[in-house]
């Protein structure tokens, strides 16, 4: 009884084996036991920046000294697929480190060459399909337009209008209100602590 139907189910998921020795000894496959069908991809992984400046042009940035959250801007982008604002992010392409896709995405959807500093709050959210994706973020600063990291370079193509259609400069207060996703203001939550 129980042995018998315990192999039952075993012979039930096997999956196709070598069946014996080909031409100059290369194992064969079994033409009767079907190759399972690809295991879809369960991450989906992505990257992106919260990008800031100073509202002031001529400040620089010193190390260490505390940066009021109303001398700042962050950069948002709009997704008309969507109806909301975000922050500039995207999927990582197969092989590319996700610092490498962080920087690309963002001037994709804004135009604007950056610089990465600290890594912020990985973000985790169930897609459909079985899915998770996982949202990677640093800081981020541009480079200025005359400066050799932007003259050296070849830019990225833009996205298309039909993926993000506006970018703006925003306070974080008004960033915050703008925002629609609550992992999104967590995550400006914690740029202006960073700051």
């Amino acid at each position: 009884g129980r042995r018998i139907r315990a192999r039952r189910n075993l012979d039930l998921v096997k999956v196709a084996r070598p069946s014996g020795r080909g031409r100059r000894g290369a194992t064969t496959l079994d033409p009767m036991r079907p190759m399972p069908a690809p295991r879809p991809q369960r991450l989906v992984r992505s990257a992106g920046a919260l990008v800031w400046r100073f509202v002031d042009p001529t400040r620089v940035a010193v190390p260490g000294e505390p940066i009021d959250p109303a001398d700042i801007e962050v950069l948002m982008v709009h997704r008309p697929r969507y109806h909301d604002w975000s922050w500039p992010k995207g999927k990582a392409e197969n092989g590319e480190p996700l610092l490498a896709a962080a920087v690309r995405e963002v001037e994709e959807e804004t135009g604007q060459v950056i610089t990465l500093g600290a890594p912020l709050t990985t973000q985790r959210y169930r897609l459909g399909g079985g899915q998770t994706k996982e949202g990677h973020y640093w800081v981020g600063t541009p480079v200025p337009a005359d400066a050799a990291a932007a003259r050296l370079r070849a830019p990225a193509a833009r996205a298309p209008r039909t993926e993000i259609d506006q970018t703006t400069w925003a306070s974080p207060e008004a960033a915050s209100d703008m925002l629609t996703r609550r992992g999104d203001r967590r995550l400006l939550t914690d740029l202006v602590a960073r700051a």
